[in-house]
């Protein structure tokens, strides 16, 4: 007899089932918290250096946090993120 494990893969969900409705879990809406803060230090630091040096390096910031969002927000979409594990 196997013994179940944990840790188990995300459940993927079909792109056909849009159907049902889906609201943000608390994890969700936590990491978009952090990152209204993030955007939010990285908004203060230009707004300390108004220049052509400090707009560069805000986008140099900006960028790659802005796809770091997009890309938690595609995998929360596709996956279920609030589903709870048993062990047994």
């Amino acid at each position: 007899m196997q013994a179940k494990s944990a840790l188990t893969r995300p459940r993927l969900r079909p792109l056909e089932n849009t159907s049902e409705d889906r609201h943000a879990s608390w994890l969700e809406l936590f990491f978009d918290l952090v990152f209204v803060f993030a955007v939010s230090q990285v908004v203060y630091h230009l707004s300390n250096d108004v220049s052509w040096g400090g707009f560069f390096r805000f986008i140099a910031l900006f960028v790659p946090m802005w796809w770091a969002w997009v890309g938690y927000t595609f995998y929360s979409d596709r996956f279920e993120s609030d589903e709870t594990f048993t062990v047994s």
